[in-house]
């Protein structure tokens, strides 16, 4: 005869810390990803000014010094802006992948997490995507707040709109250069962005960089909210532990070992 085998309250408890742990992880790496995009954008605009007055003071008094320093300036700061970008997308990706995978854990989702982390590689339809991706993860985090009686009347369930018209300019940007330019042309400009083969082409380095800013400063903006509602569950899902084992102490060291203070029954001789 075979008996089903039920989990100990010590195996149940260790199953949700682990479960909590996550999503603290995944809160901590989207707190981890603002932090940075703040950090990250005074540098930039501080070097870009740098560098400008760099080129207008050297050509002005015809220092050589001052304009190879400018060349030598130039690349090194587009390589940082595109680091920049790369490592955000690549924090940005995960921390998407894993709030989807956690919220699916308390009810459904439009979006699975590798589906909504491949539709945001696409460039520009994934950021017209990217709306409806977080009108999904916002609507059904309300939903788990809501059934737990917290209170989400500050919850926005709207389309975002910035996505949407960063999306809708980079199309339009891909289709006039598409329609309006050569290959050649298109291939000049982002050489420019790296080496200023004339100098007064920097004024696209200088578009490049607004451009990359302004991603920077949308996405950092959208993802606090979701943010703050994961953190909120997280700390839901804790009460729900405490509420159940009232009498049970929650910390990450359970094993199922008795507890120090408690007195271990010795047999009598």
């Amino acid at each position: 005869m075979n008996c089903e085998e039920t989990e100990s309250v010590n195996d149940e408890i260790q199953s949700q810390e682990f479960f909590d742990k996550g999503i603290q992880e995944n809160v901590l790496r989207g707190e981890k990803r603002i932090g940075r995009v703040k950090k990250f954008i005074p540098v930039i605009i501080k070097t870009e000014i740098l560098l400008f007055f760099l080129f207008i003071i050297g050509y002005c008094f015809g220092s050589n010094f001052l304009l190879g320093l400018f060349f030598v300036a130039y690349p090194i700061h587009s390589l940082f802006v595109f680091f920049v970008l790369i490592s955000s997308l690549a924090i940005y990706c995960v921390w998407l992948y894993h709030i989807l995978s956690n919220l699916r854990k308390f009810t459904g989702t439009r979006f699975s997490p590798k589906i909504a982390v491949a539709c945001s590689l696409l460039l520009g339809i994934g950021q017209l995507l990217t709306c409806f991706i977080f009108k999904d993860i916002l609507t059904h985090q309300k939903e788990v707040l809501d059934a737990h009686g917290i209170d989400t009347t500050s919850i926005p369930t709207t389309t975002p709109v910035s996505p949407l018209l960063l999306g809708l300019g980079i199309l339009l940007i891909l289709l006039l250069c598409t329609l309006g330019a050569s290959s050649y042309m298109v291939v000049f400009v982002l050489l420019t962005l790296f080496f200023p083969v004339i100098p007064y082409f920097f004024i696209f380095k200088v578009a490049f960089d607004i451009f990359a800013i302004i991603i920077l400063l949308i996405y950092m903006n959208l993802v606090q909210q979701p943010i703050l509602n994961e953190k909120a569950i997280a700390q839901l899902n804790i009460g729900n532990i405490k509420a159940t084992n009232p009498d049970k102490e929650i910390n990450p060291e359970i094993n199922g070992s008795p507890a120090e203070n408690d007195e271990i029954p010795q047999d009598n001789p």
